[in-house]
């Protein structure tokens, strides 16, 4: 290897660790934004050292990396926004199928969803042949014995299949 050939590729060399230093430099930048957090806590900050480079970096690559950055930042936030309004909407919805189930539970068995019969059982009166055929031993052998979120359950599958007429109670409340 030549003399000349040598410089080259030192010259490489040194760029390649001058852009990395640039690289860990600006994200230890980004890092410091968030880091003013942890400024408030109680434990002492510690300068980070780096190396000092002379590091020239083209303007046109420091404003694309700063509108990447702002992308970035742009698309979190739509996703956070995204998930809080699913999650909300999920609860919601929840909430509203959570109380036709106990509307239907206090007219078929006023609330008792631990009745236990010999033809029907639970808050919502399955027939105990119902409560079989629908998978809800999955969860208890009597639908008086498995918890209120579990009869709900059951009874999800029954409506998905059959509809809300299978409760005498639900063409009161407008459901079937």
């Amino acid at each position: 290897m030549t003399r000349r050939e040598r410089r080259q590729q030192r010259r490489r060399r040194q760029s390649a660790r001058a852009v990395a230093a640039a690289a860990v430099a600006a994200a230890l930048g980004a890092v410091g934004v968030l880091g003013g957090m942890a400024a408030a806590s109680d434990e002492p900050q510690r300068p980070h050292a780096l190396p000092r480079a002379h590091v020239v970096i083209d303007p046109s690559l420091v404003s694309a990396s700063a509108a990447v950055q702002n992308r970035a930042e742009q698309r979190f936030s739509v996703a956070v926004l995204e998930h809080t309004a699913a999650q909300q909407a999920a609860e919601a919805e929840k909430a509203s199928r959570d109380s036709i189930w106990d509307r239907i539970a206090a007219c078929e068995t006023q609330g008792n969803w631990s009745m236990r019969g010999p033809s029907f059982s639970g808050g919502v009166g399955f027939a105990n042949s119902t409560w079989s055929s629908f998978g809800g031993t999955e969860f208890a052998a009597n639908a008086g014995d498995a918890t209120r979120e579990q009869q709900i359950v059951v009874a999800e599958r029954v409506r998905a299949r059959v509809g809300m007429g299978a409760w005498g109670c639900a063409k009161r409340f407008g459901l079937s």
